[in-house]
C-alpha cells in the first residue's frame, strides 16, 4: 500500500488498462454482493470495500495514462480510498466471522482519525513536504516523487489494519469446521493477494518504472470473493461462534470443572442465579458450585446420573422457583474428567399451570362425583332412587347372589298429607328413611320407590332372615314422634309401614319377579289390616301369612 510514482515517464497503456479490468472486477462484484446486502448485514460493507477499491484501481489507471495530473489531487482521491479498502475489509472479516458483530459508534469515528489525518496531510503537503517530494535533475528529465514520513506512517498505519484483518480471519479458520474452512481459507488468500501484488512488484523492478501492481491483486480479491459467493455460499453459510450461541440460550448454562469450582456460566444462568440467590454478587466465576445454585444434592446427581444417562431432576430452589436440571459429564480423549455442565430451565409457570390443572380437574372430578351422586339419590329423603335400585337388582341376579328384597309402604300417607299438609307429609318421610337406615347393614340398599313406598335389598340374606328384619323395621317406624311431643304442641302423625318380603332366588328368577312377590306380599299386609309384615311363600303365586313377633 505503498507509492513511489514517476511524473514524465512513458505512459504505460497496458498498465492503465490491466487498472481498469481490475476496477470493472471491482464494479461487477459490488453490483453482485449487493444484491445480496438483504441476506446478510456483510454484503453491505463488502460492497462499499469493493467500491473503494474499484476508485482505487481507476485512480492509478488515471495516473498512468494521464501524466499531467497533479499529484495532490492524485493522493487526495489514492490516500481515501486506500483507508476506506482497510477499514472495509476489518469490518467484513468482524461480520463474517461474527453474525453479531456491531461497529460501535467509537470504534468508527477512530478509524476516522488516520485518513482524515492523511488528507490533510496531503492537501497542505506544499508548505511541509513531509507527505512527499518532487525533484528532477534535468529540465526535461522525469520527476522523481520521493516520499517521507507522513507517507511511510500512513502506510505502517494501512498493512496493520490488513494484519489485524487477516488475523481474525487466520483465528476463525482454525477454529471453524470443515464447510466454513473453505470459505476462509479463500478469503485469506483474497486478503494476501494486494500484499502479494505489492512484493512482487517491488521485487521485479517495477517500482523504479513507475508501475504499482497492488491494484491488480485487489483485482485478483474481487475474482476469489465472487467465487467465495458463488461457489462456497459466502454470505448464505455464515459460521455463529459457539460461544455467542452458548450466552443466548434461554436455558441457563453452568461449567464446573472437575474440582466443582464453577468456571462458566451464560446469561441466562447468571439471571438465575440472581432469582434463587440475590445475595450472590455479580461475577460468580471462580466460586465453589456447592455455594452457588448448584448445590451439593445436585453435584452428587451429576455424578451419579450422567453415567447412567438420567434425564435430570426437578427440583424447587426456592419456595415457587422450580428448576429442571439436565446433567452431563464431558471427557477427554484419554476418559479424563474435563467439566461437568449442568443446564437449568425455570419451569415455574409450568409447575404452577401443572398444579392449576390438576386441582381443576380434582374439583371437575368432585362435581361430577357429585352429579353421579345425585342422579342415583332421592332428593326428599337422602335415599337411592329406584333407578339406582334397578341396577343393584340387575347386578345381584347376574351373579346369581341371593338377596332378601323388603317392600314397604307409608299406612294412610294420603290421611297425614290431608291433615297435616304436603309439609308435614315430608317430614314423615324424611323420618322413615331415617329410620330404615338405622336398620340396615352397610352392605344393604335403601331406596325410596316411590310417593311413599321404599325398597330395602338385603344381600346374602334369605325368607326368613329378611322376614325378621323386616319386623325390626317395622317396629323402628311405628316409634316415630313417639315421645317427642311437648305439651301444648301440636299433635304429630302416627307412623305405621306395611311390609312385603320376597327373596331372590326362591321368589323369581330375575329382580322383576322378586318385585313382583313383594309387592304381592305388601298388597295382602295392606288388605290384612296395614302395620304388620306379609311374606312370599315362594311365588307371586303362593298364599301370604302376616308375620308377627313371638
Amino acid at each position: 500500500m505503498g507509492f513511489r510514482e514517476v511524473k514524465g515517464c512513458q505512459v504505460h497503456s497496458t498498465y492503465a488498462f490491466l487498472a481498469l479490468c481490475g476496477a470493472l472486477l471491482c464494479l461487477m462484484t459490488t453490483a453482485f454482493v449487493w444484491r445480496r446486502r438483504r441476506q446478510a448485514r456483510a454484503a453491505t460493507v463488502l460492497a462499499g470495500t469493493m467500491s473503494a477499491t474499484a476508485v482505487w484501481c481507476l485512480a492509478d489507471a488515471a495516473v498512468a495514462y494521464w501524466t499531467w495530473l497533479p499529484p495532490t489531487a492524485f493522493f487526495l482521491v489514492l490516500i481515501a480510498s486506500v483507508h476506506a479498502v482497510s477499514a472495509g475489509t476489518l469490518c467484513f472479516n468482524y461480520m463474517v466471522t461474527d453474525p453479531q458483530w456491531r461497529l460501535r459508534r467509537r470504534w468508527g469515528c477512530l478509524l476516522l482519525v488516520a485518513p482524515v489525518l492523511a488528507c490533510a496531510a496531503v492537501a497542505t503537503n506544499g508548505q511541509h513536504g513531509l507527505f512527499f517530494q518532487a525533484s528532477t535533475d534535468q529540465p526535461d528529465a522525469a520527476v522523481v516523487l520521493d516520499f517521507g514520513p507522513f507517507f511511510w506512517a500512513h502506510t505502517a498505519y494501512c498493512y496493520a489494519l490488513a494484519g489485524w484483518a487477516l488475523s481474525r480471519l487466520v483465528r476463525a479458520w482454525w477454529r471453524a469446521p470443515s464447510v466454513f474452512r473453505r470459505q476462509y481459507l479463500t478469503m485469506i488468500i483474497a486478503d494476501l493477494a494486494p500484499s502479494a501484488a505489492l512484493v512482487a512488484g517491488g521485487l521485479g523492478g517495477h517500482a523504479s518504472s513507475g508501475m504499482d501492481l497492488t491494484p491488480f491483486g485487489f483485482a485478483l480479491t474481487g475474482v476469489l470473493i465472487t467465487y467465495a459467493l458463488l461457489a462456497q455460499g459466502m454470505l448464505r453459510l455464515v459460521p455463529v461462534t459457539r460461544a455467542r450461541i452458548v450466552d443466548s440460550l434461554p436455558d441457563g448454562v453452568f461449567v464446573v470443572d472437575p474440582a466443582g469450582t464453577l468456571i462458566d456460566v451464560n446469561t441466562a444462568g447468571r439471571a438465575l442465579l440472581a432469582t434463587a440467590r440475590p445475595d450472590l454478587p455479580t461475577e460468580v466465576v471462580g466460586w465453589p458450585a456447592r455455594d452457588l445454585l448448584i448445590s451439593a444434592d445436585l453435584i452428587a446427581a451429576l455424578d451419579s446420573r450422567a453415567e447412567t444417562g438420567s434425564d435430570g431432576m426437578v427440583k424447587e430452589v426456592r419456595p415457587g422457583l422450580h428448576l429442571a436440571f439436565q446433567f452431563s459429564n464431558h471427557h477427554d480423549e484419554r476418559g479424563r474428567m474435563l467439566a461437568r455442565v449442568v443446564t437449568a430451565r425455570d419451569i415455574s409457570a409450568v409447575v404452577a399451570a401443572e398444579r392449576a390443572l390438576h386441582e381443576h380437574v380434582r374439583t371437575i372430578e368432585a362435581l361430577r362425583a357429585n352429579l353421579q351422586e345425585e342422579a342415583v339419590r332421592d332428593a326428599l329423603t337422602g335415599l337411592h332412587n329406584r333407578r339406582h335400585a334397578n341396577v343393584v337388582l340387575e347386578e345381584a341376579v347376574a351373579a346369581r347372589s341371593a338377596f332378601a328384597a323388603l317392600l314397604l309402604d307409608v299406612d294412610h300417607f294420603k290421611a297425614v298429607n290431608d291433615t297435616f299438609g304436603h309439609h308435614g307429609g315430608d317430614q314423615v318421610l324424611r323420618a322413615v328413611a331415617r329410620a330404615l337406615n338405622g336398620c340396615v347393614r352397610t352392605s344393604d340398599l335403601v331406596a325410596r320407590w316411590g310417593g311413599e313406598e321404599f325398597l330395602i335389598v338385603l344381600p346374602g340374606m334369605d325368607l326368613e332372615a329378611g322376614a325378621a328384619r323386616a319386623e325390626r323395621v317395622r317396629l323402628a317406624c311405628s316409634r316415630i314422634g313417639q315421645g317427642t311431643s311437648r305439651p301444648g304442641a301440636p299433635p304429630q302423625p302416627t307412623v305405621t309401614v306395611s311390609v312385603g318380603v320376597a327373596a331372590y332366588p326362591l321368589c323369581g328368577q330375575s329382580g322383576e319377579e322378586v318385585l313382583a312377590a313383594a309387592d304381592a306380599a305388601l298388597y295382602e299386609a295392606k288388605g290384612s289390616g296395614r302395620n304388620r309384615v306379609c311374606v312370599a311363600s315362594g311365588g307371586v303365586s303362593h298364599s301370604f301369612a302376616p308375620f308377627l313377633p313371638a
